[in-house]
């Protein structure tokens, strides 16, 4: 499934038993959050935007003005990363583990 995720996403598949580079690198999460693409820092702040801390993607996508296809782009990473969580339909922050 995830494979299909990616393909769907123009993500590059990972070679079979090999971890993305971003985990490889980042332990820390200051360190995990350093290796973020701008776009994705732009959505990890809109996140952080409002106190109620669950946002719709719709939300996400009017806060930065990207497309939601970026929007969504970034929002499959950073959940991957563990950045992001995302609970009926709507995400917010996490500290990664």
């Amino acid at each position: 499934m995830l494979e299909r995720a990616q393909e769907y996403l123009g993500l590059p598949r990972e070679k079979e038993g090999a971890p993305p580079d971003r985990e490889e690198a980042a332990s820390e999460p200051g360190e995990i959050e350093a290796e973020l693409t701008e776009i994705e820092r732009r959505v990890l702040d809109a996140l952080s935007s409002e106190a109620r801390g669950r946002h719709h993607v719709d939300d996400v996508v009017q806060a930065t003005g990207l497309g939601i296809g970026e929007v969504a782009k970034a929002l499959l990473e950073l959940e991957l990363q563990g950045c992001v969580v995302q609970d009926l339909g709507r995400y917010r922050r996490v500290r990664p583990s």
